[in-house]
């Protein structure tokens, strides 16, 4: 029989001793294991938690990521920001903020040659807009991340290297964080690189750091860590009291194992609720709990990074399991209860007490009277917090903090998963229909007819839009991005449309050069338009081009101007596909194309060498286009490209899907501001009805 052990633990937690173990024993067991690991380490391994402008690390109890495309984040309508609208919403929910990630590129980088910092920059209002956003952060006490992507290696590179584009752009909008995207360790030239630009910037990994590398990244997240049965200790932290481990489990629509584990250890939570434009709000129970358990992690936050710690004190009720923090005026205990209901009757020895201590239920917000042997009987739910105050001064700080932290229940609201709304879009009001009809090129006519579209994709971690027959519970198999390699699969079943004529080619630069000279067309926002002509006029060689660089609301003007619309994705499909069902828009073969940015054939592509049923052959799927399949939820709004692009950025799987694509296929790509949304990959054809 093999002996039991007397500790338990794994790379990420230290399991409770059982009820049998000789608890002396286990926490000796403890402190042998702590201090192995310690003498692993270099000498002056903690000098970055020594680091005034880096302490902020360990108060930082609550992470909000958040999603930049977001619609509650960013007004594309009115062109502005709305942090005080999202800031009062992180109050009224989740009891306020520390810190926010600013998530910029994926999943909609590699859709052009942008890279991850191009993002950044191209961000409404640029690096300076930026500035002025983690500026209203710091305002209300808000430290901001901004995140990096180590497998960005397939799109343009910067001049001096990533840690140097790093560095300036964390001095550029004063950023506090760098978020290490699927990474478990910082780059060797990171930290030189970013404290010579910026101090107090620290480095956070998304993947569990060995212990090797607690040196140099103080805080990491704490993503799917495998769990005992009983809460465990965080490994991490009980190595340096000071490392903060943000816990995740983003695709769960349940975060109370989350809450328990951070607020047992003393540690914080990433709360995650638009995950890459698929919605994952956090339930009101959740929000609840959260709000009554992060105050308390604040109140207290110097005493939780003390190394002053007695983990599983004997508690009097079984599955009820308790952590000591002592300090020198305060004694801090931390409760879970997994017995299943409410105990009554004492459950906490604090052991011997002098006449000037006094115990504080910090989670009810009351005193408490022990009895004459050191015991206390308090409401024990899923989570509850002791105080013992030894001082005049401590009482004082204890009563202060149950003031400021009294109103803190209500029923938070909670948005559930909603399916994408399809949009309407909104004529131009100054441009006159139909004024260009006469000059625009030939349309092919598409007769009337049924067309099925069965599509499968990737499903990438922005999920999809579903197919009308969808049911509410069905949702999840569209809507979710999980796991992000898998298939998405549609069936619209059958769609009656009536005939119409569809542009044989994309829109040229030609064909909207005149159309800008006509109306002296010029967008609200021009970041990034037309981009590609250098300024006015349009090159020559561009002329028989796609043209690029346009958003949709660019297409649609332009396609008002003709007397035409953008197509519906199934009228698009429609016309591509043909009676005969063909793969391609030209057959059912991919052949070789053209790039028109090196000008020359390639031997995987989407321009065909014969010429195509569904247009000009130097131009059938040349780019992206955009199709009229504007959808928002509220949070995210999207549209469904068609066709494939000359480009297609290597190296990872987290790209958008790039190169020529089949008709059984199409992307989500995510809409955030005409600078984002303008691509030198993505144009349009139009329609008009017949």
């Amino acid at each position: 029989m093999q002996p039991v052990p007397v500790l338990e633990h794994n790379a990420e937690f230290v399991r409770a001793p059982g009820q049998a173990a000789d608890y002396n024993l286990w926490r000796l067991e403890l402190q042998k294991l702590v201090q192995k690991l310690r003498a692993e380490l270099l000498d002056g391994w903690q000098q970055l938690y020594n680091r005034t402008d880096l302490q902020w690390s360990s108060g930082n109890f609550g992470c909000y990521f958040a999603f930049l495309y977001d619609e509650e984040l960013y007004d594309r309508v009115k062109r502005r920001w709305n942090i005080a609208a999202f800031l009062k919403r992180m109050r009224s929910d989740f009891c306020g903020i520390d810190s926010v990630v600013l998530w910029h590129a994926y999943p909609r980088i590699g859709l052009d040659n942008r890279n991850q910092f191009d993002f950044y920059r191209d961000m409404p209002g640029g690096l300076t807009g930026l500035r002025g956003i983690v500026r209203q952060f710091h305002a209300h006490g808000i430290k901001v991340f901004i995140d990096y992507n180590p497998w960005d290696q397939g799109t343009r590179r910067e001049e001096h290297g990533d840690e140097a584009a790093l560095a300036d752009l964390c001095a550029h909008i004063e950023a506090d964080g760098i978020f290490l995207d699927t990474m478990n360790a910082a780059p060797t030239a990171l930290r030189a690189a970013v404290d010579a630009r910026r101090k107090g910037v620290l480095f956070e990994p998304e993947v569990r750091p060995e212990i090797s590398e607690l040196p140099v990244c103080t805080a990491s997240w704490a993503q799917w860590f495998n769990t005992f049965p009983e809460p465990g200790l965080l490994l991490h932290k009980l190595i340096e009291p000071r490392h903060m481990q943000h816990q995740i489990r983003r695709w769960d629509a349940d975060h109370l194992l989350e809450i328990e584990t951070a607020f047992f250890n003393g540690s914080g939570m990433l709360i995650w609720e638009n995950i890459f434009g698929s919605w994952n709000g956090w339930s009101a129970e959740d929000k609840m709990l959260w709000r009554r358990a992060v105050p308390i992690l604040r109140g207290f936050s110097h005493e939780l990074s003390s190394g002053n710690f007695l983990p599983y004190i004997p508690t009097l009720v079984p599955e009820v399991y308790a952590n000591k923090w002592q300090g020198e005026e305060i004694d801090l205990y931390l409760i879970t209860n997994r017995s299943g209901d409410a105990p009554r009757g004492d459950l906490l020895p604090l052991g011997a007490l002098t006449p000037n201590d006094a115990v504080w239920d910090l989670w009810q917000g009351s005193k408490i009277v022990p009895s004459a042997n050191g015991n206390v009987a308090f409401k024990a739910g899923r989570l509850s917090a002791i105080a013992v105050t030894h001082s005049k001064v401590a009482i004082e700080r204890v009563q202060r903090f149950l003031r400021q932290t009294s109103v803190r229940l209500g029923t938070p609201p909670f948005a559930p998963r909603t399916a994408p709304v399809l949009l309407k879009p909104a004529p131009p009001a100054s441009i006159e229909a139909g004024a260009g009809a006469t000059i625009h090129g030939a349309m092919l006519p598409v007769p009337a007819g049924t067309v099925r579209m069965q599509l499968s994709h990737m499903r990438r971690e922005c999920g999809c839009y579903p197919d009308a027959s969808t049911t509410k519970d069905q949702l999840d198999t569209f809507l979710m991005g999980v796991p992000h390699d898998g298939l998405v699969k549609h069936d619209s079943g059958e769609i009656h449309l009536a005939a119409f004529y569809i542009d044989q080619h994309p829109v040229t630069n030609a064909q909207f050069e005149r159309f800008v000279l006509e109306t002296n067309y010029r967008p609200a926002d021009a970041t990034n338009f037309l981009k590609h002509w250098g300024g006015k006029p349009c090159p020559e060689s561009l002329h028989n081009l796609p043209v690029v660089y346009v958003d949709l609301e660019d297409a649609r003007a332009f396609a008002h101007w003709i007397g035409g619309r953008l197509p519906a994705e199934a009228e698009w499909h429609y016309a591509a596909q043909g009676a005969d069902n063909r793969k391609w828009p030209w057959g059912n073969e991919l052949q070789p194309h053209f790039c028109p940015t090196d000008g020359k054939l390639h031997s995987i592509g989407s321009y065909p060498q014969a010429a195509s049923p569904f247009g000009c052959q130097e131009m059938t799927g040349s780019v992206w286009q955009w199709t009229e399949s504007e959808r928002s939820d509220g949070h995210t709004r999207s549209v469904t490209l068609r066709g494939g692009s000359f480009y297609k950025a290597d190296g990872s799987i987290w790209y958008f899907p790039g190169g020529p694509q089949p008709l059984n296929s199409h992307a989500k790509m995510i809409l955030m501001a005409p600078g984002l949304d303008r691509c030198a990959t993505v144009g349009f054809r139009c329609v008009r009805d017949a």
